[in-house]
């Protein structure tokens, strides 16, 4: 190998292993300690990654953020209502600093009301349907996501 590779191949294994580079690392690996049941929960929301975004959409052909959110728990037998906002109020309520993988995230991006929810994959992670790119995994210490959080929530239970 050349210098230059070998260079390149450490500067990209130290940008993974620091978790700079999103979504180049599968999330498995931060959710050994997720319950079996939160890990099938996920299992399937990972499965989704790069489904468009539609308003209304609640199947794989394209998600809104609350539609990905209740198709994911429907398939581990759980229902959830079908609005963000009323979502938000379903479980038990979590600190933000003791979510775990398969709790709800809820956020406000804008007027009064809750209008977005998440699943969280690990501590800091969570996918959802975003607008603009579809199913993505985002990070809550992002500003924006860190700016509109409103609550998290357990629904899945050990």
């Amino acid at each position: 190998m050349t210098r230059t590779v070998i260079a390149t191949c450490i500067v990209l294994a130290v940008l993974v292993l620091s978790g700079l580079v999103a979504g180049c690392s599968s999330s498995k690996l931060s959710r050994t300690a997720a319950s079996p049941r939160a890990a099938a929960l996920i299992d399937e929301a990972e499965s989704h990654l790069g489904t468009a975004y539609c308003v209304g959409g609640a199947t794989s052909d394209c998600f809104d953020c609350s539609g990905f959110v209740t198709s994911c728990f429907a398939s581990i037998g759980i229902t959830l209502p079908r609005t963000s906002r009323e979502i938000a109020t379903v479980g038990v309520a979590v600190d933000r600093d003791s979510v775990t993988p398969g709790d709800v995230v809820a956020f406000r991006t804008g007027g009064r009301d809750i209008n977005h929810v998440g699943i969280m994959v690990d501590a800091e992670r969570f996918i959802h349907a975003s607008t603009s790119k579809g199913v993505i995994v985002s990070s809550l210490t992002e500003k924006y996501w860190r700016s509109s959080y409103v609550t998290a929530r357990r629904v899945v239970t050990r």
